[in-house]
């Protein structure tokens, strides 16, 4: 039997994402960053609202940064049809897909 112990735990260095409340969305225009868009392509708001969420980091907005990452997270989730997957919804990002179980 084996008796090296498992090796420890490390924790991350980065903290997990806070929860984005109603009082966020009511302090955050999240309409801005799509307010131009000519079409309601998702994947035009998914890179719209990543950009957004990079910008409101840079300025250290937590506030926005969250509501614009949720957005684009939402945005970024394409059913079935659009993504020509077979096993339901899946979430596309960079150019990748990953199923949602």
């Amino acid at each position: 039997m084996d008796e090296t112990p498992p090796e420890e735990i490390v924790p991350s260095s980065s903290a997990p994402d806070p929860l984005v409340s109603a009082a966020d969305f009511d302090a955050v225009d999240f309409e801005a960053p799509i307010r131009g868009l000519q079409l309601a392509d998702v994947h035009e708001m998914f890179t719209t609202y990543q950009r957004a969420c990079a910008s409101a980091d840079e300025a250290k907005d937590g506030c926005a940064h969250g509501v614009y990452r949720l957005l684009a997270t939402l945005c970024g989730i394409e059913p079935p049809r659009v993504s020509r997957r077979l096993f339901g919804l899946s979430y596309a990002a960079m150019g990748m897909f990953s199923c949602i179980a």
